[in-house]
């Protein structure tokens, strides 16, 4: 879900980044705080059938296949990086079914956008992402950035390009904001470092953690009862909310949930122990579960152990019927910050620890 112009995805972001006056990177000037850095050249590419050419305004369509190049500096940039986000600011000039799908590709740019960078980045985009309306985008490149830091590159470039009807406009031909590259050293705001906040996406300055799971009870999938991040063989069945299993993606994790996909209610109740007993012995991977027969057989697993739904969970299920399912965070008001399915878009390499899993996928 692409995030409003007045705030970023993954929670809040806090107004106190620090802007460019000129192009390159700036510091920030405390250490607890996201730092922007600006293109040092933006331009639109067209290529009408004569060959490419440089255009006075940013814009991505196919057709007469207008494409979108940005390149920054990142010189600055060393050692581990911090999650980084490519901001985009579109407006979609042809929304309404089907989506349009925006692919980015990365290459080593040189700081100067030229026209023979029309196809930069080769045939294959780095990511893709939907941008069915007109939003702020912040599209995750911490992979691409982390690469070009770690074979000493000082500039990063990215094409925009679409195969679809949709036609995009971006930067100041329609008063947008710029694309920005954020560097997150902070991403919540709350003044604990990504390294060290136990609940990154989410603000917490107190860090508070009553079930000592290392999941701040602010993002905890499961409150009061530990469910460390997950850290055992992962399958395409798994899904992550604060590194915590949650397979049936509801922000309630699998070590207090007991209420399966499609059971209403929040009492658990005895369809959901049918649902379990037709599990048992079924592996994760597997379709298969519950009434009748459809279900992801991930979110049966309560121990979180081994690769088949157990007589474990079973017994873990036992004792919790005609009891109110979880709790986790969302029953204090919070929204689980930042999910992501194994192979799903954006995260086909998860990230575990204590940041969340890697992608666009709020």
């Amino acid at each position: 879900m692409p995030a409003s112009r007045s705030s970023r995805c993954r929670g809040v972001l806090q107004p106190a980044v620090l802007l460019l006056a000129l192009v390159g990177l700036v510091l920030p000037s405390a250490a607890m705080a996201d730092f922007t850095i600006n293109s040092t050249d933006a331009r639109g590419i067209r290529d009408d059938g004569g060959g490419p050419f440089l255009l006075a305004f940013l814009a991505v369509k196919a057709g007469t296949e207008d494409r979108t190049v940005l390149e920054f500096d990142i010189s600055g940039l060393s050692g581990t990086l911090p999650p980084i986000t490519l901001d985009l600011d579109l407006v979609n000039i042809d929304p309404g079914p089907p989506d349009g799908v925006m692919d980015v590709f990365v290459f080593t740019g040189d700081g100067v956008v030229t026209p023979d960078e029309f196809f930069a980045g080769g045939p294959t985009p780095f990511t893709s992402f939907v941008a069915a309306t007109d939003a702020l985008y912040p599209v995750d490149v911490t992979a691409a950035a982390q690469a070009a830091v770690d074979v000493g590159d000082s500039f990063i470039g990215f094409r925009l390009s679409t195969t679809d009807t949709d036609r995009f406009w971006l930067g100041s031909v329609l008063a947008l904001a710029e694309p920005i590259i954020t560097v997150h050293d902070d991403f919540d705001g709350d003044g604990v470092l990504d390294t060290a906040d136990n609940c990154p996406t989410v603000p917490n300055a107190g860090q508070l953690d009553a079930d000592g799971d290392t999941v701040g009870d602010a993002c905890d999938t499961c409150l009061g009862l530990s469910n460390p991040p997950f850290t055992g063989i992962q399958t395409a069945n798994m899904t992550f909310v604060s590194d915590q299993r949650d397979d049936d993606g509801d922000g309630i994790g699998n070590r207090c949930d007991f209420k399966y996909a499609g059971n209403t209610g929040t009492l658990i109740a005895p369809i959901d122990v049918s649902d379990m007993r037709s599990s048992v012995f079924t592996l994760l991977s597997l379709n298969t579960c519950g009434l009748p027969g459809n279900k992801n057989c991930a979110q049966f697993d309560h121990d979180e152990a081994g690769a088949l739904v157990a007589p474990q969970d079973v017994s873990l299920l036992r004792g919790r019927v005609f009891t109110t399912n979880g709790p986790s965070c969302t029953g204090g008001g919070c929204t689980p910050p930042f999910s992501c399915v194994l192979g799903g878009p954006g995260c086909a390499v998860p990230t575990l620890g204590k940041a969340e899993c890697s992608g666009p996928a709020c």
